[in-house]
């Protein structure tokens, strides 16, 4: 696969993840721009003042489990924030994800993929190539 990301978003409360999957999605050699964010507020206010100033990002890896406003929350708000979703979103879980979980992100047309927390690069290429063909498919859950 040739596609290159230009802006990805990274949003966890956990730096020592961020900074790990940083390296391993600039490994890729398929992203430009990584930008990591601890809070989904923090993340909301991001995509609120790009959708003005600059491009919104092409991926943005959300971690469920952050504190103040959970990844929940934030996708609940993202929905209205933005009538046309251009960004595609993988959830990042360090904990099995329930059925009726599952089902709750399989309504999100924009969320692509759920993937582990600790971010595999064959994982990642999985779902770019996803991404990249534009697949309307089942969610993917890695």
């Amino acid at each position: 696969m040739d596609t290159v990301f230009k802006h990805v978003l990274l949003v966890d409360s956990n730096r020592v993840s961020n900074f790990f999957n940083q390296i391993v999605l600039k490994k890729t050699k398929l992203i430009e721009h990584v930008i990591s964010l601890d809070t989904c507020r923090q993340a909301l206010d991001f995509l609120d003042q790009k959708k003005t100033l600059n491009p919104i990002p092409n991926i943005i890896f959300l971690s469920l489990n952050t504190p103040f406003m959970n990844g929940w929350e934030f996708l609940y708000k993202y929905e209205s924030l933005r009538k046309n979703k251009e960004s595609n979103i993988v959830i990042l879980y360090d904990t099995e994800l329930l059925k009726d979980e599952q089902y709750k992100l399989s309504q999100y047309p924009f969320v692509k993929a759920v993937i582990n927390k600790n971010i595999d690069i064959s994982v990642l290429h999985d779902v770019f190539e996803k991404i990249n063909r534009k697949e309307d498919l089942q969610l993917m859950i890695s």
